[in-house]
């Protein structure tokens, strides 16, 4: 297989990373812009055309730029609709980078790239129907259906973390109410352990607080020293994970559900509870063929995943 290199760029709320690398999904380069200074659009795009037009001469094999940005995007325009965390909307990301540059520019959400970058390092040829799925503050999802990035209608597929868990539930930062996040993503467990800890205040739970907080870590401590409330909050975690689990398995019939994230650290809990709910709530059919994989995010996976969308967009091109 041929080389061929790719210009890498995740835009995030802290830092917009700037990458080369290559099909293989090794990084050549790295350098990172502070993206407070670059929420004005036209600045934004002047320094990353300058960024990208430096690495032009010295990686001249260059094939494109594939972004990731959190946030609604239009991939086929190119378009950042709604970024929350930055504040841009209707943003010509894509015509504005790519007139500045000469090369091809391709546009996704964060959660797409990083799943077919780890789809495509990890699985491509062993599973072709996958979800990625990031626990963490928030619950992220990417799907890959028949070996490609799947973003649905308008590019809004793959947000498991809101659907719904409890139609009368909590409301939620979306504006919905009782989206799974708000009962297994990170505020819904500390609520949980508050609790646990009201209920029972010799909990091993209150061992290992962190700046005297319960946090994530604290409770897989407290389960690790055999605290029962600890434990029953990570299977209750797992128990709902794997209900929203069970119906995407049902509705897409997939191969494997790859988790990471911080909360992933759990997995001896959770993992026991997620498939025993799974094989309760699933078809037997569709349970049987997947695969619940627990791994560590890649460094740069966000990076690599956003260079890897050129080669997803164009891979045509290359055969």
């Amino acid at each position: 297989m041929d080389k061929f290199y790719y210009i890498g760029i995740d835009i995030g709320g802290t830092k917009i990373k700037i990458g080369v690398v290559d099909n293989l999904g090794r990084v050549y380069h790295r350098e990172s812009i502070i993206t407070a200074e670059n929420l004005n659009e036209d600045v934004v795009v002047k320094n990353l055309a300058a960024i990208v037009n430096r690495l032009q001469k010295t990686f001249p094999d260059i094939y494109g730029v594939g972004i990731g940005c959190a946030g609604l995007i239009s991939h086929t325009e190119g378009i950042v609709i709604f970024s929350p965390n930055i504040g841009w909307r209707n943003f010509q990301l894509v015509p504005k980078l790519k007139a500045l540059t000469g090369l091809k520019v391709v546009l996704d959400n964060d959660a797409n790239a990083a799943a077919w970058g780890t789809f495509f390092l990890n699985y491509s040829g062993k599973y072709s129907y996958l979800m990625c799925v990031a626990l963490g503050t928030g619950i992220g999802g990417g799907l890959i259906l028949d070996g490609c990035l799947y973003r649905g209608a308008n590019g809004a597929a793959g947000e498991i973390g809101h659907m719904t868990f409890i139609p009368d539930g909590p409301e939620c930062s979306c504006g919905n109410k009782g989206c799974i996040e708000i009962y297994s993503g990170t505020k819904g467990i500390l609520r949980s352990a508050q609790a646990k800890v009201a209920n029972n205040p010799k909990s091993f739970i209150l061992k290992f607080l962190e700046d005297e907080k319960i946090t994530p870590k604290s409770i897989s401590l407290a389960a690790e020293a055999g605290d029962k409330g600890a434990q029953a909050i990570w299977e209750e975690t797992g128990e709902r994970l794997g209900t929203a689990f069970a119906s995407v398995i049902n509705l897409l019939n997939l191969q494997a559900i790859h988790i990471t994230g911080g909360l992933s650290l759990a997995q001896e809990w959770l993992e026991p509870s997620i498939n025993r709910t799974i094989r309760k709530r699933a078809f037997d059919t569709p349970a049987d063929v997947v695969d619940i994989i627990f791994g560590k995010q890649k460094k740069d996976m966000g990076l690599i995943g956003s260079g890897l969308l050129v080669l997803g967009k164009y891979q045509q091109d290359l055969l």
